[in-house]
């Protein structure tokens, strides 16, 4: 249970059930949502940033984490505000195909995430 009550339930299951069966060299579908936002330049701000600049930042990203992006798209753009904790930025969903480069990697940012805004429901990485 978050501190703001985000999740009223969490269940686990083994990782075999949730979509990491991939090996490298697979190719697969994927969805993520991300926060749209990158740090203000000699600042600890982070400002909202484009739809161009947002897909630039998850294929590096999600390259970084194993996964080469073949095709991507921005299927959704949605404000998130936490008034109370002085947060507020853009998530974006995306859907797309790319080839695993390392499947270790690769499941290790499924089950944490990737990027910033995890805490808030950014960065849930499905595979398909």
């Amino acid at each position: 249970l978050s501190r703001d009550q985000y999740f009223l339930k969490v269940e686990t299951q083994p990782t075999e059930d949730v979509g990491m069966q991939f090996e490298d060299g697979d190719v697969v579908n994927f969805q993520l949502w991300f926060a749209a936002q990158e740090r203000k330049t000699g600042s600890k701000k982070r400002v909202d940033i484009d739809d161009s600049s947002a897909l630039e930042k998850i294929k590096a990203v999600l390259k970084k984490v194993g996964l080469d992006v073949d095709v991507i798209e921005i299927v959704d753009r949605q404000p998130i505000q936490a008034p109370a904790r002085g947060i507020g930025y853009q998530n974006v969903q995306v859907t797309g195909v790319g080839q695993v480069l390392s499947a270790e990697k690769l499941r290790r940012a499924v089950i944490r995430g990737v990027g910033a805004g995890r805490l808030w429901g950014s960065g849930v990485l499905l595979i398909g």
